[in-house]
Formats: structure tokens, sequence, C-alpha cells
């Protein structure tokens, strides 16, 4: 087996006191994932994170002596995150290519800070699957569809010419109370309902994200609740699918649309053209699945969120720090190792562009989804769970505007 090792070594400050410093933690992941990877980009692709701001120099080793990547330092400011790709040397590159496991072990170097602690955790990058060493190719136990829709209004924010109200902020809109905020255009590619099945051979169940403020159940003016659009898959796929196997759910963007009508609503044809895009969605995901495996991991991402009640003087009392802070990834992949849909679960609310935002998008959301496919390639959808203010236990935050 292979070890390459990424070198952690502390350099001394000039001038110190006596007194020593707090100890800066310095954290690194590698999220590469395998020796294809390597071979095909020519880079080691690593995450840091510190707990002070930091000169971090980075580089690869093998053995502990011979380097295998050129040396990279960046600066990385306190708790924000550093994406950071390592160059594999020309004469290296081979090494990820002799049909043997390849572990990696991650470590960083702080200029002009005191010894610190930093993790330096290893992955194991597993060898293609075509080598003759690499033993069987892995039994693919699933079958996987993932599929999805625009449902974005006209380029100008409307729908046939009429306003379509954004929700999320304030109380009311659309009424002599509260103007609300009409969309005045479609930010990026604008929202989308993606779908995700998944199968075991005798079981098959559909998730679907439609991204907009919210959606209800069923409604008394139309047949276009959340309830009808999987009665309509189940018909649509003759009840292979069934209706109860189905979960729908809105991502409660506060920059997309309002079917509910609490900021001024959107026209009932549009929320039927909603209806038919996410149906159709399903449809397609369950239509078009293939064989693969499902890989799953976490990761911690407090730092990523800003709970509403940070500043609450009844914390200690009212449980409102508690929140669902992990970052959830479900990823399948065919038998080559290679990724065909990856499902990311954040529980954050959709509120990263504020009120002020006309512009009807699926919030962060939107981006993070093509930025999913951009690096791991297939297909890519979000899931939200509970909110980002919002505490995991039983007790339940009081609603607010």
């Amino acid at each position: 087996m292979l070890v390459v090792v990424l070198t952690l070594a502390p350099a001394p400050a000039a001038g110190a006191k006596s007194k020593k410093p707090p100890r800066p933690r310095i954290s690194v992941n590698v999220l590469t994932l395998s020796q294809r990877e390597v071979v095909r980009d020519g880079v080691l692709r690593v995450e840091v994170t510190t707990e002070r701001t930091a000169n971090v120099r980075l580089r690869g080793l093998v053995r502990g002596s011979t380097d295998i990547t050129a040396t990279r330092e960046l600066r990385v400011a306190r708790g924000k995150r550093r994406l950071v790709t390592l160059p594999v040397l020309k004469p290296a590159l081979k090494l990820f290519t002799a049909c043997r496991t390849v572990k990696v072990t991650i470590s960083a170097r702080a200029r002009g800070l005191r010894p610190h602690r930093a993790a330096a955790p290893s992955r194991r990058l597993p060898p293609a699957t075509s080598c003759p060493g690499a033993g069987p190719t892995p039994k693919l136990t699933y079958s996987i569809g993932m599929a999805s829709r625009s449902i974005a209004p006209e380029p100008d924010g409307k729908w046939k010419g009429e306003p379509v109200f954004l929700g999320g902020y304030g109380i009311g809109g659309g009424t002599d109370f509260i103007a609300g905020r009409a969309a005045t255009g479609v930010l990026g590619v604008g929202p989308q309902v993606r779908a995700l099945t998944i199968s075991e051979g005798k079981t098959t169940v559909a998730v679907a994200d439609i991204e907009v403020q919210g959606w209800f159940v069923a409604n008394r003016d139309a047949p276009y609740g959340l309830v009808d659009i999987r009665k309509e898959v189940e018909r649509r796929t003759g009840g292979a699918l069934p209706a109860e196997r189905i979960t729908v759910q809105s991502d409660h963007t506060h920059g997309g649309a309002d079917p509910m009508g609490v900021w001024g609503g959107v026209p009932l044809d549009y929320r039927r053209f909603m209806f038919e895009q996410s149906v159709d969605a399903i449809v397609e995901a369950f239509s078009n699945r293939e064989p693969a495996n499902l890989y799953y991991g976490t990761a911690p991402g407090r730092d990523l969120l800003s709970n509403q009640f940070d500043q609450d003087p009844f914390n200690d009392t009212s449980h409102n720090d508690v929140v669902d802070s992990d970052v959830r990834v479900l990823q399948a992949r065919t038998s080559t190792d290679k990724p065909i849909a990856t499902i990311l679960n954040f529980s954050a609310h959709s509120t990263v562009l504020g009120s002020s935002n006309t512009r009807i998008t699926g919030d962060w959301e939107q981006v993070a989804n093509q930025l999913m496919a951009d690096r791991f390639g297939g297909k890519a959808m979000t899931v939200i769970g509970t909110f980002g203010r919002t505490p995991s236990g039983s007790w339940t935050a009081p609603s607010r505007p």
C-alpha cells in the first residue's frame, strides 16, 4: 500500500513573548475521491479551515520524503473554508495508476504561529476498477434516477403578463397593507424542481424539491396541491410508483414564488405550470433509473449557519442555540466509481439574497446544485430538513416573518 503524506510543521514566531498565544487549530480534509480523479485532473483537492487567520503552506509527500505535489501557500481567514488544489508533479502521476490503494494523509504548516494542533485525517483512494488487482466489480444494489425541470416564469418575472409575487418577507404582501415583492426578472437559470427516485429492486421511493416559498398539501381553488402531485405521478406510472412513496417539499426560498398566496400569490395558470413540471420531473426520474451504489457522508457545518437566536439572552434556558448543523451528502456511483447523482441535505434558510432581491430564484440551493454537478459530474439536487434557526430537538421556535 502506498502512503501519501502532506507535512505539518509549525514555524516559530519572531520575537515571541514568554506567554504562549492560544494554539490555533488547522483542519485539512481531502476532497478527492479516487485515483481516477487524480490522473484525470492532475491535482489533489483539499479543504482548509483555521481557528485563527494564518498563512498556510501545503505540499504532498510520498513516504515522508519525496515531493509529489507543488507547494501551495495561501492566506486562510479565521473560520473561513478555503478550497485548494495541489498540482501533482508529472512524474508522480504514475503512482496513481499502479493498481493499488493510495492512502492520502493531509497536514498543513502555518507560518508565523506558535505550535498548534492540526487535524490530519486520511483518505484511501481506490484504484480504477479495471485494474487487475482491484478485485471484482462491486455489486450494484440500487437503481437511481434524477431529473429536473425549470419553473421560472418569463424573463421579465411575470407569467403571461400577470405579476408573480415572491414570498418570505413581511406579511400580507400584495395587499393595501404591504405592496409585496413582485418578481422583476429571473436570476440565473431561475428556480427549478428536482426529483430523485431510488429502488432496491422491490420498492421504489421518490423525493422532489420545488424551489418555491411554500406549497399547500391541497387547495380549494384547483387540484394542484402536493397530494395531487403525488397522485398524478402514480397515475402516470400506472401505479408502479405509488403516491404514498413520494415525498414532495418546497425549499422555502425567500426569492421564490408564493403559491400559497400569503405574500401576494401567483397566477393560477402559473401554479398549474409548476404542478405539471413537478410531475414531469418525478416521472422522468422514475423512468430513467440506472444501476448504482449509494455512498453517504456527513460533516459539521455550524460555521455556515447564522442562527436567528444567537443574540437571544435567554439562549441558556430556551435552547435557542441548538440547531441541526450537519452537512449530509448522499451520492450514487456506477461500478467505475463515476458519480451520477449527488444529493445535499443542509438545514439553512434560503435567505442569502435578502428582501431587496426581486429576481426570482432558488437562492443558495440553485447555485449549490450547479456547483455539485460541475464538481462531481452527473446530476445534483438539494433538500432542506429543519431550518438553520430552528432547534433540532422537540422545542419549536416561535414563528416569525
